[in-house]
């Protein structure tokens, strides 16, 4: 193991503090596999996957000049073992593991859980929680894609040499502030830590009302056949604009029926955006790292708003946003007036803001990488499935998605948070959401009103 120790920077205590508080600041990436492993076999992996990321050899010490990552004495990926009793158990460890807090001053900032499935052909899933400090959607999917990896070889008989730790980058500030977009033009987004937020667009989501700590987040999963999925992006294509696009207006159009208001309704949409290929020096995406910001608009929608025309819109927006050095919640927003946690009073205004925050940060959120770069398949070891859980109770938004496309077929995953919005409203906004995918990739072009009512009380409507 290499040795560090550096100071965290402003944006990665953000993700410090809400961690240690809340339990907050948890990814989880799923892939669900055909094939076997041992146990034996995925440790051993992971011992070459850690050595592999020097993020993955680091924990987090309290010293009196503030926090810092050091590495001297991380013990190794923890690996827990689960046999499979039923078909989705691993949807409740995944929401189960986002909501337990790493010891961070012991470390590592990850850990597994294979949930083994006893039939020879079964399909079995392994589920990795990583602070989302080291981390972000791209380079978790990669750490799936290297663990796999290893265990091939090391199932093969392959002897593995040596494994050499990735080249280290400095913090996200440091990478911004020598690229592209950063210059003295920078226009901020409005507001700081210490002023009132907005008025909030989206109460009346709110289905009941709860302490911070009291609020847990839940997941659903649909996927897109491969014949739908490239459906989707020849018409975005023919359309003029992304799938992410799309998915941001279906995500916009269902939220704007589950609120059932009179048009024009306001909603922002929050996308993740990756500022990998942004950076100076430029930072690969298998690199376990966060380097990526969200960017989150208010859009007005109409009964007569084309769904093209606002995919068209939110494409463009985040493009702007992206060529004018625009950020909402930028890093070099945020170095300017992240609060003393170490003052009392100063951490207690920061978990009411938090707790103001939580589901009016925006309406929809969406991840996506896209398209992921690996093969998917490791000898007699496929990946079927992949899932991206995150942690949305606190400070985030009414409905949460994340996208992961492999093999050209999309896999979705819907975050909701209880108690503010219950299960079943939010399965109906996820069928919703699929259904107007559906009806987009038809060659008729179409409106909100064309989208029928959601009741939340009713889902057999939707269905129908």
């Amino acid at each position: 193991m290499n040795n560090i120790s550096r100071k965290l920077s402003p944006s990665e205590r953000l993700f410090h503090i809400p961690h240690n508080s809340d339990g907050a600041m948890i990814m989880a990436f799923v892939a669900r596999i055909e094939g076997a492993i041992t146990p034996d076999i995925m440790q051993q992996a992971l011992h070459f996957v850690q050595k592999r990321h020097l993020t993955l050899q680091i924990h987090i010490v309290e010293l009196p000049d503030g926090s810092y990552f050091q590495s001297e004495g991380t013990p190794e990926i923890p690996l827990r073992v689960i046999d499979k009793q039923y078909e989705n158990q691993w949807i409740e460890i995944a929401e189960d593991e986002i909501h337990q807090p790493f010891p961070v001053s012991e470390g590592p900032l990850c850990r597994v859980t294979f949930v083994r499935s006893s039939e020879s052909h079964g399909i079995s899933e392994i589920i990795v929680a990583i602070h989302h400090i080291i981390c972000d959607a791209i380079s978790g999917l990669h750490f799936i894609d290297h663990l796999l990896s290893y265990c091939q070889k090391i199932t093969a008989g392959e002897q593995i040499s040596e494994v050499a730790t990735m080249k280290t980058f400095p913090s996200f500030e440091e990478l911004l502030s020598h690229s592209s977009l950063s210059n003295n033009n920078v226009e901020k987004a409005p507001g700081n830590f210490h002023q009132a937020i907005q008025p909030p667009l989206i109460t009346e989501f709110f289905e009941s009302q709860t302490s911070l700590s009291e609020l847990h987040t839940y997941f659903l999963t649909r996927s897109l056949s491969q014949e739908m999925t490239v459906n989707l992006k020849n018409r975005c294509r023919q359309e003029g604009t992304t799938v992410h696009g799309a998915l941001c207006a279906a995500m916009l159009f269902a939220a704007a029926k589950i609120a059932h208001v009179d048009t024009p309704v306001n909603l922002s949409c929050a996308s993740s955006v990756s500022l990998r290929k942004y950076c100076e020096p430029q930072v690969p995406d298998d690199y376990l790292a966060c380097v990526s910001d969200a960017m989150a608009y208010t859009h007005t929608l109409e009964s007569n708003t084309s769904f093209w025309d606002l995919a068209r819109e939110t494409k463009s927006k985040i493009i702007d946003a992206i060529n004018s050095k625009t950020f909402v919640n930028s890093a070099e927003e945020q170095s300017e007036d992240v609060p003393d946690f170490t003052d009392n009073e100063q951490f207690k205004q920061f978990r009411e803001m938090m707790q103001r925050l939580m589901g009016r940060y925006a309406s929809v959120f969406i991840v996506n990488p896209g398209q992921i770069k690996i093969t998917g398949k490791y000898d007699n070891i496929q990946i079927k499935e992949l899932y991206l859980p995150i942690g949305f109770h606190v400070n985030g938004p009414c409905f949460g998605l994340k996208v992961v496309t492999l093999h050209e077929q999309m896999f979705l995953t819907f975050s909701y948070v209880e108690p503010l919005i219950s299960k079943r409203t939010s399965e109906v906004f996820a069928d919703s959401v699929i259904d107007i995918i559906h009806q987009a990739c038809l060659p008729q072009s179409f409106d909100l009103s064309g989208v029928n009512k959601i009741d939340k009380e009713s889902a057999y409507l939707l269905k129908s």
